[in-house]
C-alpha cells in the first residue's frame, strides 16, 4: 500500500464473496477479535499477527479436505492487473488439480487489513498477504515488534523454508525476507514508488527536456501552467497516493535513509532541520502544480485522465504502467524519477518490495496452499504474472516488461525507498514524520515550518511514551 499502497487500489467494491452475510469457511470463533497495526499508507497493507490462543480455538492448521475435493481461498488487496492474472493462474491450477476450486477474494486496499484480521481470526483464508518487515533494530526500545513479526514468533504462519521451489527466486530476495533464519512469505516482485510519468508529445510540443533537478522540474511545471496545460495529476480522495511524490522528495533529500531512521529515534530534532522543512516546502510547490481540487479526486481516475492527454505528468508507482497502457494503447509516455534535489546523482528511483504471499497456520488447506504457491512460482506462470502486473521480476530467468526494460540505466541506479527503512511508532500522534496529509489542501497547515513543529511535537510525544511504556 503503499501498500499500496501497494499496488494501485481496486474498483472500490468488495467482491461478491466478501459481501455481508457470506459465512466464513470452517469453524467460526465467536467473540474473538484480531486487531492489526497498519504500516504506512504507501506500503503494502499487510496481515498482522494473531494471538496463539485464538489460532488454537479457530483451526488446527491441517490440510483439511483432500486436495481432490477442496476450496482454496486466496485473499489479496484489489488491483486490476494482478487480479486478472491471479485469476488465470488459479484457473490453470484447477485444471491441473481436478476437484479443486480456487476462490480469489479481492478487497480494496483501504479495507484490506480489517477484512484480513477477521478472516484470519476465523481461519477463513488459505493464502493471505504477509510482510517483508524485519525485527526492530537495537536503537528502538519501548515499542512492540511489528505484528507480522509477532505473528511469526507466535506460530501463526506456516514455515516455508524447506520448499525447494523457493530456489526459483533470487537467493538474496528470499534471504532478505527471512525472520529468524526462516522463510514465511513468497515474493511477487518489486516496484518503483517515486516515478513521474510524462506525456512525450506535450514535452516535445513545449520544448521541455526530462528534468533532472528540482529547479528544472519546477520550471517545466510553470511552463506548462503558463501554456494552459495542467502540469500534474494527483488523486487525494484515497489519501495515500499523494504520499508517493512525498516519498520521492525524501529519497532525493537524504542520501542515507537508514541513518535518517536512526536519527528520528535518537535525535528527533532532525525533524526541525532545514532538510526536513525543505521536503515540506517542495511538497507545497508540487501541490501548486497539480489540478484544481485534487484533494477530492479519486486516484482510480488518473491513469485514464493521463492517457487522454489531460496533463503533462502523473506522479505514480511503476505498477500503473499496465493500467495506462490499457487506457491508451497508442498513447506515448515515459517515466523518470522525481528530481527532489539539485544533485542529479541523488535523484534516482526508489523501489520497494511488492506484496507477498503467506499461509496462515490455522488455514483449512495449508498443504494445498503451498501447492498453489509452487504452481504460481513456476517460471512460465511467474512470467505471466510479471507481464500483467508490471512488477520488476525477482526470478533470474524471467524477463521484465517492455516498459521496465525501457528504463535502462535508471534501474541500475535505483535504491530502496524510505519506507523500507522507516520504523513508525504507534505511540506517536497523527502527524508522523514528513506527514504529507497535514499540508493544505490535504490538511490544515499552510506553513511548512508550523507543520514541521507539529510533526516534531507528535513524534517526540511518542518517543516519551515509549520510554515509560
Amino acid at each position: 500500500m503503499v501498500n499500496k499502497p501497494v499496488a494501485a487500489g481496486g474498483d472500490g467494491m468488495i467482491t461478491p464473496s466478501m459481501a455481508a452475510g457470506d459465512p466464513p469457511r470452517g469453524q467460526k470463533c465467536e467473540e474473538e477479535m484480531f486487531i492489526g497495526r497498519r504500516r504506512s499508507r504507501t506500503t503494502t497493507l499487510l496481515v498482522t499477527g494473531i494471538a496463539a490462543a485464538t489460532l488454537a480455538a479457530c483451526g488446527s492448521g491441517d490440510s483439511g479436505e483432500s486436495s481432490s475435493d477442496a476450496e482454496l481461498v486466496i485473499l489479496v488487496h484489489s488491483n486490476a492487473p494482478t487480479d486478472a492474472v491471479l485469476e488465470q493462474i488459479s484457473r490453470d491450477f484447477e485444471a491441473e488439480n481436478p476437484g479443486v476450486t480456487v476462490r480469489l477474494d479481492t478487497v480494496p486496499t483501504d479495507q484490506y487489513t480489517t477484512t484480513l484480521n477477521s478472516r484470519m481470526a476465523a481461519g477463513a483464508a488459505d493464502i493471505v498477504e504477509g510482510d517483508t518487515v524485519q525485527p526492530l533494530p537495537g536503537y528502538i526500545e519501548g515499542v512492540p515488534e511489528h505484528s507480522f513479526v509477532e505473528g511469526v514468533q507466535a506460530g501463526n504462519y506456516v514455515d516455508l523454508t524447506d520448499q525447494e521451489w523457493l530456489d526459483r527466486f533470487f537467493p538474496d530476495t528470499i534471504e532478505d525476507m527471512q525472520i529468524e533464519d526462516s522463510t514465511w512469505a513468497v515474493p511477487t516482485g518489486s516496484t518503483v514508488v517515486n516515478g513521474i510519468y510524462y506525456n512525450i508529445d506535450l514535452f516535445d510540443e513545449h520544448g521541455i527536456d526530462v528534468p533532472r533537478t528540482w529547479s528544472e522540474f519546477v520550471a517545466a511545471g510553470e511552463t506548462f501552467q503558463e501554456a494552459g496545460v495542467t502540469p500534474l495529476l494527483l488523486g487525494g480522495s484515497e489519501r495515500w497516493p499523494v504520499g508517493l511524490p512525498n516519498l520521492g522528495l525524501i529519497h532525493s533529500t537524504y542520501p542515507d535513509l537508514a541513518e535518517l531512521d536512526e536519527a528520528l529515534w535518537t535525535n528527533p530534532e532532525v525533524l526541525l532541520e532545514d532538510e526536513a522543512i525543505s521536503v515540506l516546502e517542495k511538497l507545497r510547490t508540487l501541490y501548486s502544480l497539480a489540478q484544481d481540487n485534487f484533494a477530492g479526486v479519486s486516484y482510480e481516475t488518473l491513469p485514464a485522465e493521463f492517457a487522454a492527454g489531460n496533463a503533462a505528468m502523473l506522479p505514480d508507482g511503476s505498477w500503473s504502467a499496465p493500467v495506462i497502457e490499457d487506457a491508451g494503447p497508442d498513447f506515448e509516455f515515459g517515466y523518470f524519477p522525481l528530481p527532489g534535489s539539485e544533485n542529479p546523482a541523488q535523484n534516482v528511483f526508489g523501489y520497494k518490495p511488492e506484496f507477498v504471499f503467506s499461509v496462515p497456520s490455522n488455514a483449512e488447506n495449508t498443504e494445498l496452499a503451498t501447492q498453489w504457491l509452487e504452481f504460481y512460482s513456476r517460471p512460465d506462470n511467474y512470467s505471466a504474472f510479471i507481464e500483467a502486473s508490471g512488477f520488476l521480476p525477482l526470478q533470474p530467468d524471467v524477463e521484465s516488461t517492455a516498459f521496465v526494460a525501457g528504463l535502462g540505466d535508471e534501474l541500475e541506479r535505483m535504491t530502496p525507498q524510505w519506507e523500507t527503512f522507516h520504523h513508525g511508532n504507534e505511540l506517536a500522534g497523527e502527524y508522523t514524520p514528513f506527514y504529507f496529509e497535514g499540508l493544505a489542501p490535504m490538511g490544515r497547515f499552510d506553513d511548512p515550518d508550523e507543520l514541521a513543529q507539529r510533526i516534531y511535537d507528535d513524534w517526540t510525544a511518542g518517543l516519551e511514551a515509549a520510554e515509560v511504556s
